[in-house]
């Protein structure tokens, strides 16, 4: 499977060398991109983030120094974060795994195998009680999936999976559905980043009045990637 996939790879990152593990245990040996030795070209990174389905926003690791140096935040133009990614790689999430049409960021690096199971469906529906939610959105040269694929409604809906801008349907149609089954304890995954996504992740929740509380996550639920929230008993 040489050349099939491409690892972003940082020998120096635990996470790194763990992803590159994993993949050789299972026979592929992926083509090693060492983007801290060779940097990515603007092009380049816009490739890799058109293939993740983010935006820069959402693969900046934050704490960084460059981060701060160049004083990026949440009100960076998406451009500017690109040209930062190019000159200053360091600051970009790490592992990622891409093929030639997708990508996902692998932390931790089992989130490998999301990449090398099947593909999913650009549509998604939502098992039990609810309304059909978008997926990543097609674009030239994608293959059309007529037929939906199912999200269990099992008290976890990750973003990584879906266009930024199906954010704001879809997590007011989640949060009905989790409701409509009765769960009453969910959570969000929406990464760190430069943290663009979750805090539009807390205004949606701030403002749904079948939302009776939400926190930032504990570490062993994802930390600051994800948030916990609590339903009203009997919510519509």
């Amino acid at each position: 499977m040489a050349g099939e996939y491409v690892l972003w790879f940082d020998a120096r990152s635990s996470a790194c060398r763990r992803a590159l593990e994993i993949l050789r245990a299972r026979g592929i040996e992926p083509t090693l991109r060492r983007y801290l030795e060779e940097r990515p070209t603007p092009d380049e990174v816009r490739a890799l983030l058109k293939k993740l389905c983010r935006s820069a926003h959402e693969v900046i690791r934050p704490d960084e120094d460059e981060v701060r140096a160049l004083r990026l935040s949440d009100r960076t133009p998406e451009a500017e974060l690109v040209d930062a990614i190019a000159t200053h790689p360091r600051i970009l999430e790490r592992p990622i795994l891409a093929t030639a049409h997708r990508a996902v960021v692998a932390r931790p690096p089992e989130e490998l195998f999301a990449l090398l199971s099947p593909p999913r469906e650009p549509s998604a529906r939502l098992e039990g009680p609810g309304a059909t939610a978008p997926g990543p959105p097609e674009g030239p040269g994608s293959d059309p999936f007529p037929e939906p694929v199912a999200l269990p409604l099992d008290g976890t809906l990750d973003l990584h999976a879906f266009s930024p801008k199906d954010v704001t349907s879809l997590v007011p149609e989640w949060i009905g559905a989790c409701a409509a089954a009765g769960l009453r304890e969910v959570r969000v995954v929406h990464g760190k980043g430069i943290g663009a996504l979750r805090q539009t992740v807390h205004a949606l929740l701030a403002r749904d009045g079948r939302v009776e509380s939400f926190r930032l996550a504990g570490e062993g639920a994802g930390g600051w990637g994800a948030t916990l929230v609590t339903l009203k008993p009997g919510s519509p």
